[in-house]
């Protein structure tokens, strides 16, 4: 029963792949459209076209035959949760340093680099360096070779926006070989305000579900979403792609709207979400995502890690938790591994061996134990002070970004992964203007975060898209994984599956 559950939540995960993959493709394409009048995006006569970038680009999925895995993150509601993809190296001593009489130790399992508790350990003379983030979304191959070694694909609630998130990461035959971590980071904590959902008279709404039902914003949201799954099998067109850029504006900005009712929380409650990492077969038919359940529970292997059984298993819950108006509490057993805002957890580790080809060839999933701070933060490390520490980071991240064109105040910039020498890390549719976010330069990183600011509701809603076609006429569509709905239960222990 508790794996079939499982299979079915990475199945519903795969669908929000799929869809997710269709709408940023279709956007993320120039479209010959001349500037709409209205948001209904009729198509123009070529000759009074010219071409529109509706959305941010998407990167290329890397060819199925080059594919070794594949890492899939979702969870709920607009919060800004991250996919990191580190690699274990031997630390570089500074010139103050005396060498170490010790050799760097050589890793001959993965059981060596966790302590008692199954939470990353590094030795004094390694640390982590970065491979892939929102920022720097693929690692070219090394010694000439066309596939690149790493790809995120997806990347929501930053730029591009979904009550549905999820991010996904390939990894191909070009990845060098080595010690890789797979962490996730929650940049950005979204919970509704104490007066938006509640009993009192105080209370804009009296629950969740009425909410989900009256608020413009989310319900603005629902109806793209209704339409991105309706239309995502259908031809790739003109038509197909207005439709497409229609969802993405809407989605972006009924998450605008939502937020405006979205506080960052106090730091005593955290996201919940759900990781599996696949390992490919070596002549895979299909990716995942293209899988049937039977396939995809034979072919692959797979496995996952949940901060909860709510993820999974919707019947499981003991506290109410709905990723909205009841986040987790994280002095609790059942939500100790929820991500608070500005936390990140090390989910993963994988060993990656290199003959003709690089493949996978170990994954042990960690206790995924929350930390402040940074994905490269270890241990101690974490909230250190002093030159590129996370004290560092954050003094940084409190320059306020321009709000004068908003009613709301922006995000903290989230700047790279930091390194320190000594064992451990330191720390469209026409939509308003990207804000670049400050840049930090330091172990040979910069990283800056694109973030979509939010809009203030508009008085009148946009022109509806035209009339959908009756449900006949569309192309057919495979069947459909309801996705279910994370509550709480207390977590085992931080056990994976």
């Amino acid at each position: 029963m508790r794996s079939q559950q499982q299979l079915s939540y990475q199945m519903a995960q795969c669908s929000r792949v799929n869809y997710e993959s269709s709408r940023s493709a279709m956007t993320s394409q120039p479209m010959m459209q001349a500037m709409p009048a209205s948001a209904d995006f009729m198509p123009m006569s070529a000759s009074t076209a010219f071409p529109l970038q509706m959305g941010p680009q998407i990167e290329d999925v890397p060819p199925l035959d080059k594919c070794i895995g594949q890492i899939v993150l979702d969870w709920e509601f607009v919060h800004d949760l991250d996919l990191h993809l580190l690699k274990v190296v031997g630390a570089t001593a500074s010139q103050a340093e005396e060498p170490s009489p010790e050799p760097d130790p050589v890793i001959s399992d993965l059981g060596a680099l966790v302590d008692e508790a199954n939470n990353l350990k590094l030795h004094s003379r390694q640390q982590l360096e970065p491979v892939v983030w929102y920022s720097h979304k693929v690692r070219s191959a090394s010694g000439g070779r066309n596939t690149p070694q790493a790809v995120l694909q997806l990347d929501r609630n930053a730029q591009v926006h979904s009550h549905k998130p999820v991010e996904n990461l390939y990894l191909t035959e070009t990845l060098d070989a080595g010690v890789y971590v797979v962490a996730v980071h929650n940049y950005s904590h979204r919970q509704l305000q104490d007066t938006v959902v509640g009993p009192g008279q105080q209370h804009e709404y009296r629950s969740l579900e009425e909410f989900q039902k009256g608020d413009p914003g989310y319900q603005k949201m629902v109806k793209a979403l209704a339409d991105q799954i309706a239309y995502a099998e259908d031809e790739d067109g003109m038509e197909k792609q207005a439709i497409m850029a229609k969802v993405d504006e809407d989605l972006n900005m009924g998450s605008s709207m939502v937020q405006q009712k979205c506080t960052a929380g106090d730091g005593r409650t955290g996201v919940h979400y759900g990781l599996t990492m696949y390992t490919y077969p070596e002549a895979a038919a299909n990716h995942p995502q293209e899988s049937s359940m039977e396939d995809l529970q034979s072919k692959f292997k797979s496995d996952f890690f949940a901060t909860s059984d709510c993820v999974f298993d919707p019947a499981a819950d003991l506290t109410g938790y709905n990723g909205a108006s009841v986040l987790a509490d994280v002095a609790s057993d059942a939500g100790k591994l929820a991500l608070p805002d500005k936390h990140a957890a090390h989910v993963a580790l994988l060993h990656v061996s290199r003959g003709s080809r690089a493949r996978i060839a170990s994954v042990r999933m960690l206790a995924g134990k929350p930390r402040p701070g940074e994905v490269c933060d270890i241990g101690d490390s974490a909230g250190l002070a002093g030159p590129g520490g996370t004290s560092a980071m954050r003094a940084v991240r409190r320059q306020r970004m321009s709000t004068s064109a908003y009613a709301c105040s922006q995000p903290e910039p989230e700047l790279p992964p930091q390194t320190v020498h000594g064992g451990y890390m330191n720390p469209q549719m026409q939509m308003p203007p990207m804000q670049l976010q400050p840049q930090v330069w330091q172990g040979g990183y910069s990283q800056m975060r694109l973030q979509t600011p939010p809009q203030r509701p508009q008085t009148q809603a946009p022109t509806q898209m035209r009339a959908q076609r009756p449900l006949a006429q569309r192309a057919p569509k495979p069947p459909q994984v309801p996705f279910p709905q994370p509550r709480a239960k207390a977590p085992h222990q931080g056990r994976h599956f």
